[in-house]
């Protein structure tokens, strides 16, 4: 079992007509539990989460739950199907009714002898109908560090000014810590145009 606190800060934006600046953030809280060997080797991870939103002056809440298998193949390899997101808005940011994004997923995990995993993660937004093929490189630092690498098939979306900035748009780096019965998470993501936005995750194993 596991209690969960995240936080994204999308930092300082500004409306490009008016140069009006204001902040966003999003804050989180889940529960969720592993069962392992469920259905004889593959595991099951369900999560219930309540999410706080603020853009400017306006707030937004939510529940949420989400579901995971994932499944053995070939030697350490896993197959991981995930329903994400799915909820309902108990608040919204005004009067229009603000669908959550929910998510559905298939990823694939290749994990190598070497102190190297590779991650491949397909999945399709229901509101929005559009999908997103995600690339991951886990580096094992050491037994309790890791470092990860990401970007996806979309970020040309997010190119603009010079060949660096394209070079580096979309991309996110993270560090995890793990110890015995807590996670640490930390990343940070280029958004090209709008700047970056960072991420900090701590989950604690409460059983």
């Amino acid at each position: 079992y596991f209690i969960t606190l995240k936080n994204i800060d999308y930092g300082t934006l500004k409306d490009s007509e008016t140069n009006y600046k204001f902040s966003a953030l999003e804050s989180a809280i889940e529960l969720a539990f592993l069962k392992e060997d469920y259905l004889e080797d593959i595991d099951f991870f369900f999560n219930i989460g309540y999410l706080k939103s603020s853009i400017d002056i306006f707030d937004s809440e939510a529940i949420y739950i989400g579901l995971k298998s994932i499944i053995p193949v070939f030697n350490d390899d896993e197959i991981i199907l995930g329903f994400d997101n799915f909820g309902n808005v108990l608040d919204s940011y005004s009067d229009t009714y603000i669908e959550l994004p929910e998510t559905v997923s298939l990823s694939y995990s290749i994990n190598l002898k070497l102190p190297i995993s590779i991650f491949f993660n397909y999945e399709t937004r229901l509101d929005l109908n559009r999908s997103v093929l995600h690339g991951t490189l886990q580096l094992d630092l050491n037994p309790q560090l890791d470092l990860y690498i990401s970007t996806h098939s979309d970020r040309s979306d997010l190119f603009y000014g010079d060949y660096i900035q394209e070079l580096t748009a979309g991309f996110s780096i993270g560090l995890g810590y793990v110890d015995k019965t807590s996670l640490f998470n930390f990343g940070i993501q280029d958004l090209g145009a709008a700047g970056y936005t960072s991420s900090f995750s701590f989950s604690k194993a409460i059983l």
